[in-house]
C-alpha cells in the first residue's frame, strides 16, 4: 500500500500543471513564438550585420575586386530575472472546510482530510503557475511597448534591461494631440511606420495597439470617417463605430496599405490589467499610448530561460520547475514552490514603436 502521506514527485507535480487553463496572453503572441533556453546563468545573442542593401561597388573589367564580406557581429549577454512562489501547507489546513475546494461551507463534509490536502495543493499550484505565466505576460509587454524592463524586488536590486530601440520609435506629444484641430492622425502613422521600416532591422507594422483614451478620439475623428466613405473607390479604413464589449483586447479595425499588395495594419483596442506586488490593479499599456509592431518573424522575440539553481531540478532550464517537500519535526510542515527564470527578449526592437499621443 502507497504511503498516504506522500508529497506529490515531480512527474506528478507537472502533470497537475499541465492541466492548468493557460493565463491570457497578448504580446507574448505578437512577438515571442520563439523558445532559448541556457543551462548558465546568461542568456547570450549574436547579431550579424544587416548586409541585404549593400551595393557591390563598381570596377573596371580587368580591375581588382572589392572587398564586401563583413563578418563583425554585434554581441548582446542578459541574465534572466528569477521567480519563486512558495506557500506552505500548514498541519491544519486539510482539517478546515475551504471555499472552493469543499462543496458547501456549511454542509457535512464530502471529502476527508488528506483528500482536501490534495486539492489544496492543486490549487496552489494553479496559482502558482498562473502568476508565473502573467509575469511573462508582463515582461513581453514591457520588451514591446518600452523596449526595456525594469527587474526588481525585495531581494532583487533595481535592474534595467535595455534592448536598445532607436530613439525616434519612442514619442510623446507634448501638442498637437490626436483629435487637436489640424492634426492628422494618418500622416502621423504614415510617418512613424515608416520610421519603423527604415530603421536597422526594423519593419513596417502590421498591427496598431490602442488604449482606451485613444479610441475614444479615433472612432469620431473626422478623416477616418472620410477614409470609410463607401463613395469612395476602395475605402482605405475599416473601424468599428458601435459599442465595443468587454473583453480585454477587442479588434476595431484595420488600415489598408497602398500599392495593391492586400495588406493591411489591424486596429486593436487593449484594456488588460494586472495587480502588482502592492496589490494594486495596473494596466499593461497606457490608455493614452499607441503601439505599433511589425510581424513576428521581423520583432523575432524569445522567450528564454535560465538554469534553475536547485540541485533537484539538476540546474535544467525548464520554464517552470515544480517541487513539493516536508520538513520532518514537530509538526511536520509541507511547503509547495514553483521556480522559473524567465526573460523575454525581442532581438529587433526596431521593429516596435510606441506613441503618447492624447493627453492623460
Amino acid at each position: 500500500m502507497a504511503n498516504p502521506y506522500e508529497v506529490w514527485n515531480t512527474r506528478r507535480s507537472l502533470g497537475v500543471m499541465r492541466d492548468v487553463e493557460p493565463a491570457f496572453t497578448y504580446w507574448t503572441d505578437i512577438g515571442f513564438s520563439r523558445s532559448l533556453t541556457s543551462t548558465d546563468e546568461w542568456v547570450d545573442f549574436e547579431k550579424l550585420p544587416a548586409v541585404a542593401r549593400k551595393l557591390a561597388p563598381f570596377v573596371r573589367p580587368l580591375g581588382s575586386g572589392k572587398p564586401l564580406y563583413d563578418d563583425r557581429s554585434t554581441g548582446f549577454r542578459f541574465k534572466p530575472a528569477y521567480v519563486k512562489p512558495k506557500d506552505v501547507i500548514d498541519p491544519l489546513m486539510p482539517l478546515t472546510k475551504r471555499a472552493g475546494i469543499d462543496r458547501s461551507m456549511i454542509e457535512p463534509s464530502q471529502i476527508t482530510p488528506m483528500q482536501r490536502r490534495d486539492l489544496i495543493r492543486t490549487a496552489m499550484t494553479i496559482t502558482h503557475v498562473q502568476a508565473i505565466e502573467r509575469r511573462w505576460e508582463w515582461m513581453a509587454a514591457r520588451a514591446i511597448i518600452d523596449a526595456k524592463v525594469t527587474i526588481e524586488g525585495e531581494e532583487y536590486p533595481s535592474v534595467e534591461l535595455d534592448f536598445r530601440r532607436q530613439g525616434n520609435l519612442t514619442v510623446v506629444k507634448t501638442v498637437d494631440y490626436w483629435g487637436d484641430t489640424g492634426v492628422s492622425i494618418f500622416s502621423d502613422i504614415q510617418t512613424w511606420a515608416d520610421r519603423m521600416f527604415n530603421a536597422p532591422f526594423g519593419g513596417f507594422p502590421t498591427r496598431m495597439t490602442v488604449g482606451s483614451k485613444v479610441w475614444a478620439v479615433m472612432r469620431m475623428d473626422k478623416e477616418f470617417m472620410e477614409h470609410m466613405d463607401t463613395n469612395i473607390r476602395n475605402p482605405r479604413a475599416t473601424i468599428e463605430r458601435g459599442l465595443i464589449g468587454a473583453d480585454k483586447v477587442v479588434k476595431v479595425g484595420e488600415l489598408a496599405v497602398g500599392g495593391a499588395s492586400g495588406a493591411v495594419i489591424e486596429i486593436f483596442l487593449y484594456r488588460d490589467t494586472y495587480v502588482d506586488e502592492a496589490g494594486i490593479e495596473t494596466p499593461f499599456m497606457a490608455s493614452t499610448d499607441i503601439v505599433m509592431t511589425a510581424s513576428d518573424e521581423r520583432i523575432m522575440g524569445y522567450q528564454c530561460f535560465g538554469a534553475i539553481i536547485d540541485p533537484s531540478a539538476q540546474y535544467q532550464p525548464v520554464p517552470i520547475y515544480p517541487r513539493n517537500w516536508q520538513e520532518i519535526g514537530d509538526p511536520i510542515v509541507e511547503y509547495i514552490m514553483h521556480q522559473s527564470a524567465p526573460l523575454f527578449v525581442p532581438l529587433n526592437a526596431n521593429a516596435t514603436f510606441k506613441a503618447t499621443v492624447v493627453p492623460e
